[in-house]
């Protein structure tokens, strides 16, 4: 980014498209000023009830930081796979709930009515 942006200013697309004047495209951003606007939104609507944040929709180490850092009201994390779940331990989180696709074993099989003959 070139020059930072007056935070004031309404954030529409010209406003976003000033900001990358500079980078390389494609790129991916996050505008810092509205995720904590909508973390703070959140704070707010969960009441007092603890949230997990679950990682598939996060795919970024720092962003996941940010929100733990965020406070009490974010508890822990729910990953999509347990060497996800290992992977962001080995990156220092330490209150990790892996959530797996329930699987159908052969006992598990809805009975069918027989084949009439």
């Amino acid at each position: 980014m070139s020059a930072r942006l007056d935070a004031s200013t309404p954030r529409d697309y010209a406003w976003y498209r000033a900001a990358l004047a500079d980078a390389r495209l494609p790129a991916a951003f996050i505008d810092l000023d509205r995720f904590d606007a909508n973390l703070a939104l959140l704070r707010r609507r969960a009441g007092g009830l603890p949230i997990r944040v679950v990682t598939k929709s996060i795919r970024s180490v720092a962003i996941l930081r940010r929100l733990v850092a965020a406070g009490p009201f974010i508890q822990g994390l729910l990953c999509y796979s347990p060497a996800e779940a290992a992977w962001l331990a080995a990156q220092g989180f330490d209150d990790l709930v892996v959530a797996t696709a329930r699987s159908r074993c052969a006992g598990s099989r809805r009975s069918r009515k027989p084949k009439a003959s």
